[in-house]
């Protein structure tokens, strides 16, 4: 019987959605700075949890730094929808306007700061 590998093949990388947990800083339209964790990313988009609510609809700039690194991916995302997480916690599912690239998902699968 021959072995088979449990690596996902790079074209599923981007797929997937990584399981992370980090401390994030989202920025509106409008220069209002959050904090918040993200709980998942994929290639399409990120989901965070914040003590402020943003509505859907809402525009942010994320920021992704990579583990080990000085190296930042900022990318600018979408609310497709809000619900509660908690006490005074919201859970944003983002949507990203340009997808990440395979080598960005591979940076940040460590424990990347936001």
């Amino acid at each position: 019987m021959s072995e088979q590998s449990t690596t996902p093949s790079p074209s599923k990388i981007a797929d997937q959605e990584l399981e992370i947990k980090a401390e994030c800083r989202l920025a509106t339209d409008t220069n209002i700075y959050s904090p918040a964790v993200a709980c998942g990313i994929s290639s399409e988009g990120v989901h965070l949890i914040s003590a402020r609510r943003f509505g859907g609809g809402a525009m942010l700039t994320v920021r992704l730094i990579v583990p080990e690194s000085d190296t930042a991916i900022i990318k600018r995302a979408k609310v497709r929808y809000v619900r509660p997480e908690g006490d005074n916690q919201w859970l944003h599912s983002c949507a990203f306007m340009k997808t990440l690239q395979e080598e960005e998902l591979r940076a940040l699968r460590g424990s990347p700061r936001l």
